[in-house]
């Protein structure tokens, strides 16, 4: 499930909470704080996978820009989820975001 659509689909507007509860390291976690942490480890997994199939050689610059580039650049966007993917696992993923260039701004 797209970030966007995680957040919407539990009345989340910011996705700051999300790695506020993911950074968090006291508990419990309420049920809707586990439900939007796995949606959200989902996510990031899913472009963690594409980062490593375009380091294997399996997608090019060109697939991931053409297929994932909107996903990509939303995750960009937000500073704390680079930060967060660097020191949860998902190196592959803050390189390939590290990759992406600003859009021109207009």
């Amino acid at each position: 499930m797209p970030a966007e659509d995680a957040r919407s689909a539990r009345g989340i507007d910011d996705v700051g909470e999300i790695v506020r509860i993911a950074s968090r390291n006291a508990g419990p976690f309420s049920q809707h704080e586990r439900d939007l942490f796995d949606d959200f480890t989902d996510y990031l997994n899913f472009f963690e996978y594409i980062a490593y199939l375009q380091e294997r050689g399996q997608l090019d610059q060109r697939d991931v820009d053409a297929m994932f580039d909107y996903y990509l650049r939303s995750l960009k966007r937000h500073p704390e989820i680079c930060e967060y993917a660097g020191q949860n696992g998902f190196e592959r993923l803050k390189s390939l975001l590290a990759t992406i260039e600003e859009a021109p701004k207009h």
